[in-house]
């Protein structure tokens, strides 16, 4: 039997790379495949050596720490910083990212979770997944859930009623070919259909790659920031490359501006990310991973916008998960709510002036592009 005294805790080094890529993807994690190992070198030093808080920060480069038996790496809990403003004073925020234990050291895992919640106490902690293992840590680690109940239900707009129907009664085939004219002509019917076709015409949003983001997307960004209220996370033109490269060159994050047709100024910006659904991975889903803007008449119009994108791109769906920046009944078509298999987002602070002002959920301003959640 495995004794504590042979485990060791130790900051992770850049040596590790593969070792601990291997440990990830054997416990489920996605990560470029080991037979490419300098994919696996290109996405970790996106992720942390040209992470732009460093930077920002003129901070040394800390990956988090590794757990070992006789010098087998046996499990990693990534720490990955970023750069948030809280009523426009900047502060950093600890990421729990990129965690994993093999099965056989699990009993030790709260020699790991002590390393992440006990290096820095004061600081903010969070963690933005829905797996439920980590909402158990966070949770026995005196860790609290976001403020805000409904932040486990998503809102998804359904484009092709007959792929989703087919996929979800898969156990019924006979019913589902007697059933299949009606469903195409109940989708052709759908109210999303005629308003993508007839009325949602293109108007002022703007696909760009990110390798283009303009200059005076800066001006917007300072706009946001000067309207918010609540812990926002940086949306500087070095944080937003970071964010949205893709070292996996999937071509699955979609950057969107949004300007006046008056004077060309940038009112608000969106993005989307194709992800595929887990237990069906040929259906095709879009996700909104972030929305700013800056007055609602450009909300409204980028979130039609976004609808009929995802709708000409033949996505089978588009989920939308923004709590405190969308309501539902701002949602311009018919939506189904998806609860999520386990609360998605939790955080943490011995800093109990902080942990008292992020009880409220006035005091946020979060949506998917928080985290690491878009990162991968």
């Amino acid at each position: 039997m495995i004794g504590t005294s042979e485990i060791k805790v130790r900051s992770a080094k850049k040596e590790d790379t593969i070792a601990i890529a291997d440990v990830l993807r054997n416990e489920g994690l996605s990560l470029p495949p080991a037979a490419d190992p300098q994919l696996v070198i290109d996405h970790w030093e996106r992720l942390w050596d040209k992470n732009p808080y460093y930077k920002e920060c003129n901070a040394e480069v800390f990956y988090g720490w590794v757990m070992e038996q006789d010098s087998k790496i046996v499990g990693f809990f990534g720490y990955l910083p970023r750069m948030y403003y809280l009523r426009q004073q900047k502060m950093t925020v600890y990421i729990a990212s990129n965690w994993g234990i093999l099965k056989p050291y699990r009993r030790f895992a709260y020699l790991l979770c002590d390393a992440f919640f006990n290096s820095f106490p004061e600081q903010l902690k969070l963690t933005t997944t829905a797996i439920t293992p980590t909402g158990k840590i966070f949770t026995m680690f005196k860790g609290k859930k976001f403020p805000d109940p409904e932040l486990n239900h998503a809102y998804v707009v359904p484009f092709r009623t007959e792929k989703l129907l087919r996929i979800k009664f898969s156990n019924f085939p006979r019913l589902y070919t007697f059933a299949k004219p009606f469903l195409l002509l109940i989708n052709f019917l759908l109210p999303v259909s005629f308003q993508c076709r007839f009325f949602w015409k293109k108007k002022g949003l703007q696909q760009i790659n990110i390798s283009e983001l303009p200059p005076d997307f800066a001006v917007f960004w300072e706009s946001c920031l000067q309207q918010s209220k609540g812990l926002i996370a940086s949306r500087s033109l070095d944080t937003m490359k970071w964010v949205y490269a893709d070292v996996k060159k999937e071509d699955r994050k979609r950057i969107f501006l949004y300007r006046s047709k008056q004077n060309n100024q940038i009112l608000g910006y969106a993005s989307l990310i194709l992800e595929p659904v887990v237990t069906s991975p040929d259906v095709k889903r879009y996700k909104i991973g972030d929305l700013l803007a800056l007055n609602e008449t450009a909300k409204k119009e980028i979130l039609k916008q976004l609808i009929s994108y995802s709708f000409y791109d033949h996505a089978d769906l588009l989920e939308i998960h923004l709590v405190g920046n969308i309501n539902r009944n701002e949602i311009p078509s018919f939506n189904v709510v998806r609860i999520t298999p386990s609360f998605p987002v939790y955080y943490h602070t011995a800093d109990k002036e902080l942990e008292q002002l992020l009880s409220e959920k006035k005091n946020w301003e979060f949506t998917p592009y928080d985290g690491d959640t878009i990162l991968g």
